[in-house]
């Protein structure tokens, strides 16, 4: 401070200018007075982060970077990667923020660093979803036949179904009656790839028997309507109207 002075000379380590005041006495001799600058530069240290491609929906590795320049014995104590989006995205990037740095002895010397942060490319690609889709195919047998869709992962995605390709609803369209139907399907969630395609529904008709009882009828008799035997109704259906005609 040019004021107090003692016999140790002033050590400094951290960035920065110093001024230090020395005085030079001896008996006889003329004391000799001034003061000169210690000038400690940043050192220079760059951090780069590294490029990643990652699905979207996850995170980006926090210790994926590289260092070069620091003194030995200091090393990185905080550093946080930044992403530009969290979005689907070719262009993305990976910023480098609240860096420090410290020692040997944990102390802070982030100040006494110029520091250089290199950013890093980021890519974002969609997940895949896992997806089983089926058609149907079978005898009419008096009950509703639809597609049938599972998905595996996620196991949250939206299902909805169209019968025109237009249109879709969350419930899958359901079919009874003989007939070929085609059905469209979606499968959708965010950051992954949506899923689209079709699926037939065919009923084919059942085969079914109708036999009518042998009669034996006075002339002027009407013929029995109900002397008949059916084989292979499906369940539920019956014979609602059956002309006879001898």
């Amino acid at each position: 401070d040019g004021v107090t002075y003692n016999t140790e000379n002033p050590q400094f380590t951290d960035k920065g200018e110093y001024k230090v005041y020395y005085r030079i006495t001896k008996d006889r001799y003329t004391t000799v007075e001034g003061f000169e600058t210690v000038k400690i530069a940043g050192k220079k240290v760059s951090i780069t982060a590294d490029d990643q491609t990652i699905k979207a929906g996850t995170a980006i590795a926090q210790n994926n970077y590289v260092v070069s320049g620091l003194l030995d014995g200091d090393r990185i104590a905080e550093l946080v990667l930044v992403p530009s989006t969290t979005d689907v995205t070719e262009n993305g990037t990976i910023t480098i923020s609240n860096v420090k740095i410290v020692n040997a002895d944990d102390k802070d010397v982030t100040e006494n660093y110029e520091i250089s942060c290199i950013e890093g490319k980021l890519i974002i690609g969609q997940n895949i979803m896992e997806s089983t889709v089926s058609g149907y195919e079978g005898i009419y047998d008096a009950t509703v036949h639809g597609i049938t869709v599972n998905v595996t992962n996620p196991t949250d995605a939206k299902i909805s179904y169209s019968t025109d390709g237009v249109t879709y609803i969350e419930n899958t369209p359901q079919f009874i009656n003989k007939g070929t139907y085609t059905v469209f399907y979606r499968i959708e969630k965010d950051t992954y790839a949506t899923i689209e395609g079709e699926k037939t529904v065919t009923i084919q008709e059942k085969p079914i028997t109708i036999t009518a009882n042998d009669q034996n009828i006075l002339w002027g008799t009407e013929l029995d309507k109900s002397d008949y035997v059916v084989s292979e109704l499906a369940e539920g259906d019956r014979i609602a109207e059956l002309i006879f005609t001898p």
